[in-house]
């Protein structure tokens, strides 16, 4: 039983002799090692990347509407000092074929744009336009379309007096470029 005892006491012993030691190692240890960081940071491919930062706004490029009057719709709206209305929706086609921002009739708009021509102007260039950045994000195709309609500013008569060129074309035939459409007065369809 006694060599139990003294067996059991000098374990005890060395243990707490040890454990003071290891102690004292682990200190010296990591005082000496020298630092890993060398500034560089490896990117783990499995982890899943933050989407993109969506901008507020995305602007639209440039383009310019002609509007080639019949003589007798110019002769009326001079006369009767009617302004002209360039109506404009910018639509595509949405990555999510049920996106509840679609119309009934499938467009997908991102913006739109109206301009009042002053009397007698007939050309137009639209050039600070901008579409809705989060919308814009939805489109499957970054080249979205515009869907133009021009109509009378109502001035003297609370009916549209013009028959215009529906105009429907992708932004990138736009850009930069004079698209004409040929307008004339309802009453000579």
């Amino acid at each position: 039983m006694r060599l139990v005892l003294l067996l059991l006491l000098g374990f005890t012993v060395w243990s707490c002799q040890n454990e003071g030691s290891t102690q004292q190692n682990t200190e010296a240890t990591t005082e000496k090692q020298p630092s890993t960081n060398t500034g560089i940071t490896l990117e783990d491919p499995f982890k899943e990347k933050e989407p993109a930062e969506i901008p507020d706004s995305v602007s639209v490029p440039s383009f310019t509407i002609d509007i080639s009057l019949s003589p007798a719709a110019r002769k009326k709206l001079s006369e009767t000092q009617e302004t002209i209305i360039v109506d404009i929706a910018f639509v595509g086609r949405p990555k999510d074929p049920n996106d509840p921002s679609m119309t009934e009739d499938g467009q997908y708009i991102v913006g739109t744009y109206v301009k009042e021509l002053p009397v007698g102007k007939t050309r137009y260039k639209i050039s600070n336009a901008k579409l809705s950045g989060p919308l814009f994000a939805g489109l499957r195709d970054p080249n979205y379309f515009i869907s133009m309609n021009v109509y009378s500013g109502r001035k003297s008569s609370t009916n549209n007096l013009l028959s215009v060129d529906y105009l429907y074309k992708d932004i990138e035939f736009m850009a930069g470029k004079i698209s004409a459409v040929n307008a004339k007065l309802i009453s000579e369809n």
